[in-house]
Formats: structure tokens, C-alpha cells, sequence
């Protein structure tokens, strides 16, 4: 975490662990929520070549993203698992993708091995970058009068306003990325009009939205389509070859998807793990893909599961028959 944003944070009254703000001093009693998303990475990908090169590593179609456009798409290994999945956001010729922090270093790793004589630097520059999130039933409404424009307000839009840039996510909910001196002046705007909010509640929309995130936990475990990136717009099909498309392409027109991703609540307040287990008669049958705990109690999921045990049996997160996952529409 970036130490002078860090600071910032403390004096606003966040209790931060492990560069992750758990929790702030304050009551969610206001109908908007403003989140630190320090714990997430921002991996740079600029250079003249940067454009195709990227094109011929991701699942979506890089062309479509734009200043005004972002989009989901996936990283895959030869054998069509991804190693992570990511918000790709476009500043003039540089591009950024945005995951959890945790696996930045492996992404760029794997991506530099596939450089060559390409014309492409790739930086982490997460601490260069003050990542914010913000929602609730006014977001856009607050955000705009503070920033003094009309924010988009379809999916995968984007503004680049007084040094920030602006993604919309859904209806009045917004990914916030710019420097720090921009930030703290947004955050002091906003302070007396939002609650101060730790990293699960941004997280917990990702799940209800039904958006999947990869982890160290489930790097290289998921064929996108099983983690429903088919459904976001996250894979292209006519976009050409890259890593991985020979298996994703074949699932979509030969296969048969045996395994996808559910929402699910859980009756636990023992926050399950990222790749965690389900199980259905006593047999390993899927995992958790991400959870969150919910303020009225138990926990909110997405989890991978065989669509035939997930039609016909009862799932439990462990095999001892005690934690039902409960499903709910996505």
C-alpha cells in the first residue's frame, strides 16, 4: 500500500491488516459507501506494440477497449485455465489491468515471457495509483456533483474527470483509480456525505453482480465459461487465437460444460477460503470461487459446481454435512 495513502487512511479511521483496510471506525449508515481497494493491483502494459500484443494473450477483444470503454476479460494458460481474470482499463496508449494485488507478479511474469521483440513494457504500478469504490442508491447522483459533469451510466463506461478516472460497473456503482493528491481531495469531498467502508463490501456487490474473482487460491483451476465470463462479456469468439483459445473456443462449440458458477448463501460465519471444497454425498463436487461475510450474518458466495450434482443433491462446504449452500438467483 502506498505509504502516504496509507496514513491518510488511519487518520480517517481505518484499521488496516496486512495492507488491507478490514474496517473503519464509522457506521454504514449512510446510503452510499466508499471502499479502499489498496489491496487490488494495477499492472501497466504501455509500448507501441502494447495493443496486439495483448490481443494475442487475453480472452476479450482488446480493440473494444477505449478512454470511454472498459471491459472484463481473462487470462489463460495453454490449457485454457485462467491465471487470472481483470478490468482492463485504456489511458490514452497505456493500458491497466485491475485485479487483486496478490497476483500481479505472476501475471507479468507469464506476460513477459511472451514479449519477445515486441515493443511492450510491463510495470506494477499499484502504489502508483489510488484505487477507490464507490456505491449505493445515490452514487451517481453524489459522485457527479462533486466531480461537476453527467457520469455514464451504462455497464463498461468510463470518464476521465479532474485526473480521475470514472468506471461505471453497474447503475451507481463506480471503480475510482487516480493519483493521490486527487484522491484525498475526492475523499474530503465525499466524507460527510458517504459511509467509510472495508474491502468486503466491495466485494460482496462483485458477488451479487455475479462477477468472479481469481485468486492465488484458484489461479490456473477455472475454464472462463465455468466461471460464467461468458454471461459478462468477458470472452470474444471471433476475435483470433491467443493463449488458451483452442480449449475456450472448443467448449463453446463442441463442448458440453459439465461444471458454472452459482450465488449461494451460507450460514456460517466462518469465512470461507477461496478454492475452498463443496461436496455432495460425501464426493468433492466444485469450490468456492469468493466470499464474503454479510452484516446480518452468514456469508455470501460464488462457487463452481457440477451442474448435476448442483440440479439433484444437497451441497455442503465441508464434508461433514453442517454447511448447506443455499442457492439464489444471479
Amino acid at each position: 500500500m502506498n505509504s502516504e495513502w496509507q496514513a491518510f487512511l488511519e487518520s480517517q479511521g481505518a484499521e488496516i491488516k496486512q495492507n488491507q483496510v478490514i474496517s473503519f471506525a464509522n457506521p454504514l449508515d449512510k446510503p452510499n459507501q466508499l471502499c479502499d481497494l489498496s489491496h487490488w493491483g494495477l499492472l501497466e502494459v504501455r509500448g507501441e506494440d502494447a495493443t496486439s500484443f495483448l490481443q494475442g494473450q487475453l480472452t476479450n477483444d482488446i480493440n473494444l477497449v477505449s478512454d470511454t470503454q472498459h471491459q472484463l476479460s481473462g487470462y489463460c494458460n495453454p490449457k485454457g485455465r485462467m491465471l487470472a481474470n481483470f478490468r482492463i482499463i485504456q489511458q490514452q496508449q497505456n493500458y491497466y489491468l485491475f485485479f487483486p494485488k496478490e497476483l500481479v507478479a505472476k501475471v507479468s511474469k507469464k506476460l513477459q515471457m511472451y514479449v519477445l521483440r515486441s515493443k511492450v513494457t510491463i510495470e506494477d504500478v499499484s502504489d502508483h495509483w489510488i484505487k477507490l469504490g464507490l456505491f449505493g442508491s445515490t452514487a451517481n447522483q453524489l459522485l457527479a456533483a462533486q466531480l461537476a459533469t453527467s457520469l455514464p451510466t451504462n455497464t463498461n463506461q468510463a470518464i476521465i474527470i479532474n485526473n480521475i478516472h470514472v468506471l461505471t460497473i453497474a447503475p451507481n456503482r463506480y471503480l475510482l483509480l487516480g493519483r493521490l493528491n486527487a484522491m484525498q481531495t475526492l475523499w474530503q469531498q465525499l466524507s460527510k456525505q458517504v459511509s467509510f467502508a472495508g474491502q468486503y463490501s466491495w466485494e460482496t456487490q462483485d458477488i451479487y453482480q455475479g462477477i468472479p474473482t481469481i485468486y492465488a487460491t484458484t489461479s490456473e483451476e477455472f475454464i472462463p465459461q465455468m466461471t460464467n465470463m461468458q454471461d459478462l462479456n468477458g470472452i470474444s469468439l471471433t476475435k483470433g487465437c491467443y493463449t488458451g483459445q483452442e480449449i475456450v473456443a472448443r467448449m463453446h462449440y463442441l463442448g458440453k460444460l459439465k461444471r458454472k458458477m452459482y450465488l449461494a448463501f451460507l450460514n456460517t460465519d466462518v469465512l470461507p477460503q477461496a478454492g475452498d471444497d463443496v461436496y455432495a454425498q460425501e464426493k468433492k463436487v466444485g469450490k468456492i470461487v469468493n466470499a464474503c461475510p454479510l452484516a446480518e450474518g452468514g456469508t455470501i458466495a460464488l462457487a463452481v459446481i457440477n451442474i448435476e450434482h448442483q440440479d439433484q443433491d444437497t451441497i455442503y462446504l465441508n464434508n461433514n454435512g453442517k454447511t448447506v449452500l443455499e442457492f439464489k438467483d444471479l
